[in-house]
């Protein structure tokens, strides 16, 4: 017997057609046959499978546990941003790293990890600044182009380039990280950006 392709009438993809009475695949034939659904009557929608199920997962809606060593290195990061924001607080330099506004010690401010929370960088002392939770959700949530337009960003590129030129290694990655955002944005061209680097 000789087989062609061509839509299924069942599931409606291209497919092998194995029924050409029906002018079925081979799945909604076995299905026919099985009785799964009428052939008189509309099949079931199905919904596209986008990834299949691992095998070894066993709870999908479970969560991980952490580790003990990532309940050691959360615990640490709590003591360090503790102690960042009491050296701040003493040395009247608990300002927000985005727009440079005083904060209120008593206020919730957000953490900002400065070159990102990967392994060590999560306790980092130098890597661990604190921000407005506005201008910190605008750094991470907006497109360059939004956040170029905000009110402190040319003033916070302008700070970072100092304290990347003065030799601070957390703010030369960082300023490095800014001229690579805007230089993907399109807002930079590469001669800009190369010079930008440092």
């Amino acid at each position: 017997m000789k087989y062609e392709n061509g839509i299924c009438k069942g599931c409606g993809f291209p497919r092998l057609i194995v029924n050409k009475k029906y002018y079925l695949c081979d799945k909604c034939n076995k299905e026919r046959l099985h009785g799964k659904f009428n052939m008189h009557e509309k099949p079931p929608d199905k919904p596209l499978k986008r990834w299949k199920k691992k095998k070894y997962d066993k709870h999908p809606n479970k969560v991980a546990m952490r580790s003990d060593k990532r309940k050691i290195e959360e615990q640490w990061y709590a003591d360090k941003r503790e102690q960042k924001r009491a050296d701040l607080i003493e040395k009247d330099a608990y300002r927000c790293f985005f727009c440079n506004a005083k904060l209120d010690p008593e206020e919730d401010v957000a953490c900002h990890h400065i070159n990102g929370r990967i392994g060590k960088l999560l306790y980092h002392y130098p890597n661990l600044s604190f921000a407005h939770h506005n201008c910190h959700r605008e750094w991470h949530d907006e497109d360059a182009h939004k956040l170029v337009k905000q009110k402190w960003f040319h003033y916070f590129e302008e700070r970072v380039e100092r304290r990347a030129k003065a030799g601070d290694e957390v703010h030369i990655k960082l300023h490095n990280t800014i001229a690579m955002r805007l230089f993907k944005a399109g807002i930079y061209d590469s001669e800009i950006y190369f010079n930008k680097l440092i």
